[in-house]
């Protein structure tokens, strides 16, 4: 679970900072990371594939 603080007195301030033991995004599993990692990775693969390809004949 991602936690942010936030300071009443300055609302422009607030503090990141991550308990003991909690990742950013609230994501604990590192399998997890891993999966968006090379979604985001594959779908960049993708999308430079196309560019490159793109005026290219049948």
């Amino acid at each position: 679970m991602l936690t942010c603080n936030i300071d009443i007195t300055n609302p422009l301030s607030s503090d990141l900072n991550l308990l003991p033991g909690e990742l950013m995004f609230g994501i604990e599993d590192p399998q997890v990371l891993l999966a968006y990692g090379l979604a985001i990775g594959l779908a960049v693969v993708c999308i430079v594939y196309g560019w490159l390809k793109r005026n290219e004949a049948d």
